[in-house]
């Protein structure tokens, strides 16, 4: 009897399942690269963030975006923690941009 009701409620579930709508985990393309310059590092953070990833909102006849971007790094001996904050501004003359990859 517990077979047939393990039965009952498993076949909807694999039967009703929905395939194919695996949110992508990770829309950010992002790189670290450490140089170093002599006696210290020099540390470049690049990263690509698809247009359809950001909200736009219209400003006249563009486009805009606002991204805010901190990254915080801590040194590992002396427990130091640096940080740094950049905003940037994504603008676009056509609407079909704001959609793309």
């Amino acid at each position: 009897m517990k077979k047939y009701f393990l039965l009952l409620i498993l076949i909807p579930v694999f039967t009703f399942a929905q395939r194919g709508f695996l949110p992508e985990l990770n829309p950010i393309d992002s790189e670290l690269h450490i140089v170093k310059d002599g006696e210290s590092f020099k540390g470049y953070f690049l990263y690509k963030i698809p247009y359809k990833e950001l909200v736009f909102h219209k400003k006249g006849n563009s486009f805009e975006a606002g991204l805010k971007l901190g990254i915080e790094i801590t040194e590992q001996s002396t427990k130091k923690v640096l940080r740094n904050f950049k905003q940037h501004v994504a603008s676009v003359s056509d609407f079909d941009l704001t959609n793309s990859s």
